[in-house]
């Protein structure tokens, strides 16, 4: 709400719960941004979507907009993430994972919806559960990657940053760039998994074995293969086959 006091506009806001950082960050933002505007008290207020000719919205243009290389630019990971060949709601899920924007018990407490004796991970119930903990300290997750890497012939240590173990996975592919969606995927898959394992254990009392947890893992991204490329030929045991992966990745 504002108030006009001297023929300017004076904000007054007003929030059902305390604003996180991030949400603090960005009403300052806002705040910048109109406080260098001008406001005519005689003109009808009305909406004006600058990224089309028209000042109009359509979705095709929001779609541009979102594609844009500039936007993407900014951050390489949100282009690997939002280019890949997985589902639309496994991208965006992963898309919040790598902002801290997921339902983690966590961000749970700090939005007032659970109590400080409430935090244990959802998977392990020894620690504290965050979005880095969740998924790659966790040693539910870091069993799961283990076994991802034993599948497919990597040894590595793993970051538990999301973004740097994003990184770190990408650089870690032996496909050519051609098929880096294809790569990108396998990760996906499992950031995917982990969460749907996790929710299945809080919500059903339902325990997922690692061994069940890598074939979903691989039985995702394949499914999410073949509906991608109908040329993709190869059977579920060539794609969980450690031997064939490499091969199925360069052809």
């Amino acid at each position: 709400m504002s108030e006009w006091e001297g023929g300017v506009a004076k904000w007054k806001w007003s929030w059902r719960r305390r604003l996180l950082v991030w949400e603090q960050q960005l009403l300052n933002t806002l705040v910048n941004v109109i406080n260098g505007l001008i406001f005519i008290v005689s003109d009808e207020d009305k909406w004006s979507w600058i990224a089309a000719p028209e000042k109009v919205y359509t979705v095709s243009s929001a779609y541009k907009v979102l594609r844009n290389d500039i936007i993407f630019a900014s951050n390489v990971i949100f282009r690997w993430i939002w280019t890949s060949i997985a589902p639309t709601k496994v991208s965006a899920f992963a898309w919040r994972v790598i902002l801290n924007r997921i339902p983690t018990k966590d961000n749970l407490f700090r939005r007032g919806v659970l109590q400080a004796t409430q935090l244990e991970c959802g998977l392990c119930r020894n620690k504290e559960e965050t979005t880095s903990h969740l998924f790659f300290e966790c040693e539910v997750s870091f069993q799961l990657w283990m076994a991802c890497f034993n599948w497919l012939g990597l040894n590595s240590v793993m970051h538990n940053c999301c973004v740097q173990n994003l990184e770190q996975f990408y650089g870690l592919r032996y496909c050519s760039a051609k098929y880096q969606n294809c790569w990108i995927l396998i990760w996906l898959s499992v950031i995917w998994t982990i969460w749907l394992a996790r929710n299945d254990l809080i919500f059903s009392c339902k325990i997922t074995p690692i061994s069940e947890m890598l074939n979903l893992v691989q039985l995702r991204s394949w499914r999410w293969l073949r509906a991608r490329f109908p040329s993709f030929k190869y059977n579920f045991y060539s794609w969980s086959n450690s031997r064939e992966i490499c091969w199925i990745l360069v052809n």
